[in-house]
């Protein structure tokens, strides 16, 4: 079964421009475009840009959908991924079938109350399978949007106040306000006590004197 996108204002597509068109084109490229304007699934008006960047417009033009037959001239289509994307978040019969045939199964079954449980697993797993992509999509954009506030909110702080300040002594200083009230002069200052000479060793005590062991002769009586 096809996908139809629903187009929107600011969506982009794609403009296959075909040859001698008079604007810029390279073969093999079709050019980018954006929605300005919805008439219906399949058609739209577009602001686009040819290879050489110029702007230009189309008030109405086809929007080829996927099983379409693409006319001749000019024709906008969607971009593969979107295409891709469409196809994940599609609800369709065929990824219900696993559930309805579980509800053939189960019609006229006697034990009605088993039977209720049985279907409610059932329709809850397929359910399961479909929403996990979009649950994803869904984290992934909240988490784009959280990195973009936080951006923006960074862009948008004030920047730090800077201050000069003079102090008595002389010193002058620049930085982030608030500045200390003190010098910081001052407060390298080095203490007096680490400043004074360290004290002299004491002279040495001088060794005591020996006493002599040399006997002196005794002294005659003339």
């Amino acid at each position: 079964m096809p996908t139809i996108i629903t187009p929107t204002p600011g969506r982009v597509v794609w403009l296959h421009m075909p040859q001698g068109s008079g604007l810029a084109v390279k073969p093999g490229q079709p050019l980018a475009a954006i929605v300005a304007a919805v008439h219906d699934d399949r058609s739209i008006a577009i602001g686009f840009f040819d290879a050489a960047g110029q702007h230009h417009s189309r008030e109405r033009i086809a929007l080829v959908q996927e099983g379409d037959t693409a006319p001749a001239g000019e024709f906008c289509t969607w971009m593969p991924f979107q295409q891709g994307q469409a196809k994940k978040e599609a609800l369709t019969l065929t990824d219900l079938q696993p559930t309805l045939k579980r509800l053939e199964a189960l019609e006229g079954g006697a034990d009605h109350e088993k039977n209720a449980a049985m279907l409610k697993e059932a329709i809850a797993a397929s359910f399961a399978a479909l929403a996990e992509p979009l649950l994803k999509r869904l984290e992934d954009l909240e988490a784009q949007g959280k990195a973009l506030a936080d951006k923006l909110a960074a862009l948008q702080a004030p920047a730090p106040a800077v201050e000069t300040k003079v102090y008595a002594d002389g010193t002058t200083a620049t930085g982030t306000a608030p500045l200390p009230e003190q010098s910081p002069a001052a407060g390298q200052a080095v203490p007096a006590a680490e400043l004074a000479p360290p004290p002299e060793d004491p002279a040495p005590a001088p060794a005591p004197k020996r006493k002599s062991t040399t006997s002196k002769p005794p002294i005659k009586n003339a």
